[in-house]
């Protein structure tokens, strides 16, 4: 109970003697080192794992933890006694007496109020009464062993609704996913599309297992959570821990809620931000389309360079917002955030070498006009058509249909030859050469050679074909034959056919070819009479100059 100020004499008395066993209990008392919390001036009290009061000031010639050892003392004694563990204060103008049960345990004093936190010297008696009075029946109840009984056969009740929820997971997850499967097949069923139909059904299996899986997950570790909660407040001794953890669940959900609302401003800001990114990215995105497709003439703008800025813009759009929108992203004030943000940065910073020099090499190509989709090119020991420049790489489709992905860094840097467009520009002159032996006349090989390019299909006549002398070796000439081919997307095929005629045309003549290499004469000619050029098991077949149907993609 508390007392007003101004204590009749006797009462006053009365107090004196009350507080006397704890004034010289507390005298008696020696400090424990290691078992104060806090700074050396200060003692913290627990007492069933909960924080009862911190002492900070020295009362008289009691430290704060003389003053905490006195109280431990004290409250043993209490707590042995059968009484029921009222927990009352008496206060007047110089101190406040701690009684449990009408005995005394401790005094406290003006000094251990804090006024800068607006505290009194009763408001700090009731404080602390309060958490001693929570303390002290617990630590009543942890010798009731009816009570411990009953916590522990409620414990056992839980865990066996834990167990059942597990049990019904493991048993009926199958089950429930059959019955979602069987409703998405009939909704699908209903869809007229048989693409969207065929997709639905496709992604409908992953996606339920999903959905269930991560529900079954939610569900048990739930209840988890709750069983541990309720098993901590079951009994006295970890109460504080369960009270805890779920006190800091709660708080944890209610600042997010607040922190949701009071964030409401900065989403909307950020949700029109987005919209109208959104918007001038595909207002952006239409118009380089359309350029694209050559729906309007443009000096800056053609079929090669418009997708390519069309993405640089949505790209430089997108970063625009972002850097808008970044101070009203939640959180982005913190500490936390501007360190992940450090950390992001310097993540970029290190990796952004080779990805600028991909970017940078991919435009070079694509505004320098080297090659544009459709060309057929050779970059360095890839040939075939382009069928696509990004920004980090280019993709380009052999004769064999295979698709190969050059960085752009490699065609920057590579020797780039571009058929498709010496072809539009100038005649594309080919070449190949033989060595022919110097028994043979020069004149003769010209015409043979010429006589091959003839024969062979896909080769313009004119610019007519002519040979080159380009080298007088040890043991023989050396001949360029020159040509000019039609469709630069078909060198291959055309330049197997004129070796192949090269080799008839020379073999219906009795002419030796002496390439690639040449170290002694055998007695006899070295060519294929013209019986012989269909032995076993060869048909009667014609060089060609195109591909077999059907032709491969380029």
């Amino acid at each position: 109970m508390k007392a007003a100020p101004g204590f009749p004499l006797l009462k006053q008395l009365g107090v004196r003697c009350l507080m006397l066993p704890a004034m010289v209990l507390a005298c008696i008392a020696s400090p424990a080192s290691g078992s104060a919390a806090g700074s050396t001036n200060s003692a913290l009290l627990r007492l069933m794992n909960r924080d009862i009061f911190r002492f900070e000031a020295a009362s008289g010639l009691f430290s704060p933890e003389q003053r905490r050892e006195g109280f431990l003392r004290l409250i043993e004694d209490a707590l042995d006694d059968d009484g029921p563990g009222r927990v009352s204060t008496l206060v007047n103008e110089t101190n406040a007496l701690v009684l449990i049960d009408g005995k005394a345990v401790t005094i406290l004093i003006p000094a251990d109020a804090r006024p800068m936190l607006n505290e009194t010297l009763e408001s700090v008696a009731e404080g602390f009464a309060g958490r001693l009075q929570v303390a002290v029946l617990e630590a009543k109840e942890l010798n009731d062993h009816q009570r411990l009984a009953r916590s522990v056969i409620s414990v056992l009740a839980t865990t066996a609704v834990l167990v059942m929820v597990i049990l019904f997971w493991v048993r009926k997850r199958e089950a429930i996913e059959d019955r979602l499967m069987r409703f998405g097949v009939k909704a699908t069923n209903e869809v007229k599309s048989s693409t969207v139909k065929t997709l639905s059904r496709q992604n409908l299996v992953g996606t339920i297992r999903a959905v269930v899986g991560a529900l079954m997950w939610l569900t048990i570790l739930l209840s988890g959570y709750l069983w541990l909660e309720f098993a901590l407040v079951a009994f006295p001794a970890t109460r504080p821990v369960g009270e805890r953890l779920g006190r800091e669940v709660i708080e944890a959900l209610f600042g997010l809620a607040h922190a949701l609302v009071r964030s409401l401003p900065d989403i909307g800001v950020l949700l029109v931000i987005w919209f109208m990114a959104r918007f001038i990215s595909a207002a952006v995105r239409r118009f380089f389309y359309a350029a694209a497709r050559g729906h309007f003439r443009s000096q800056m703008f053609d079929s090669a360079t418009a997708p390519m800025t069309g993405r640089l813009m949505v790209v430089l759009v997108w970063v625009a917002a972002a850097i808008v929108a970044f101070p009203y992203i939640p959180g982005s004030d913190t500490d936390a955030f501007k360190g992940v943000s450090v950390l992001a940065g310097l993540m970029v910073s290190l990796g952004s070498g080779s990805i600028v020099g991909q970017v940078v090499a991919g435009l070079v190509a694509v505004y320098t006009r080297v090659a544009r989709p459709g060309d057929y090119v050779r970059i360095g020991g890839t040939e075939g058509t382009v069928e696509r420049i990004g920004l980090f790489n280019t993709t380009i489709r052999t004769v064999w249909n295979e698709q190969v992905y050059l960085p752009n860094q490699k065609v920057a840097t590579e020797d780039t030859l571009n058929y498709t467009r010496r072809a539009a520009e100038l005649p594309l002159w080919l070449y190949t050469e033989v060595t022919i032996g110097y028994d043979t006349p020069w004149r003769q090989v010209h015409a043979m050679l010429a006589e091959a390019a003839r024969r062979t299909p896909g080769l313009i006549r004119e610019p007519a074909p002519f040979t080159l002398q380009t080298g007088l070796e040890d043991y023989y000439p050396r001949y360029r034959l020159n040509v000019v081919i039609e469709k630069p997307e078909m060198r291959i095929p055309v330049m197997s056919a004129l070796h192949a005629h090269i080799q008839d045309v020379f073999n219906e003549h009795g002419v030796q070819i002496m390439s690639p290499s040449f170290r002694s004469n055998p007695p006899e000619k070295v060519w294929v009479p013209k019986d012989r050029w269909y032995a076993a098991p060869a048909t009667r077949e014609e060089p060609r100059a195109d591909w077999p149907s059907p032709p491969p993609k380029t």
